[in-house]
């Protein structure tokens, strides 16, 4: 009877992961042009050219999927770590929200760092929007995240 009641708890957690995966999938495909308009930089003579579709789509449905992934990633740390504590899987799942909230003003930075020197209205510095890569330092960050809270929270064992 027990194991019966433990698979119907593991198929109850997967059917609200996959949920949870598909709401934040489906928010990413929403809410993608306001996060890319947020995340322009606007330094200067900087202008940024879309030099394909393509690219854009790519870049729109990168970041669809990395938020659908989301919770699966935070899943697999409290899985694979064994964190069973609530008030760590709360700090852990925190601690992945603010690396990946970090990894986006240190992408702005490193633009910002590139395109300093722009200072002339008579210089036009351009660069084509693949190369922001915001998505990609996004799932940087949630690795950094789960590396660290994974060190942090798993359940050590003494041989």
């Amino acid at each position: 009877m027990a194991t019966r009641t433990k698979i119907t708890h593991m198929k109850k957690a997967y059917f609200v992961l996959i949920i949870c995966s598909l709401i934040l999938f489906i928010t990413g495909l929403y809410t993608y042009g306001l996060f890319f308009h947020f995340s322009l930089p606007e330094y200067g003579n900087l202008n940024i050219f879309n030099t394909s579709l393509n690219e854009h789509f790519k870049n729109h449905i990168f970041f669809s999927i990395f938020l659908g992934l989301l919770p699966t990633a935070l899943y697999a740390t409290w899985k694979l770590g064994k964190i069973v504590d609530r008030n760590k899987r709360i700090l852990s799942t925190l601690i992945i929200l603010i690396s990946i909230g970090l990894a986006i003003p240190i992408r702005y930075y490193m633009i910002h760092l590139a395109t300093r020197f722009v200072g002339s209205e008579m210089v036009i510095n351009t660069t084509i929007v693949e190369n922001l890569r915001y998505a990609q330092f996004m799932l940087g960050g949630l690795f950094f995240g789960i590396i660290v809270s994974w060190m942090l929270f798993r359940k050590k064992t003494i041989k």
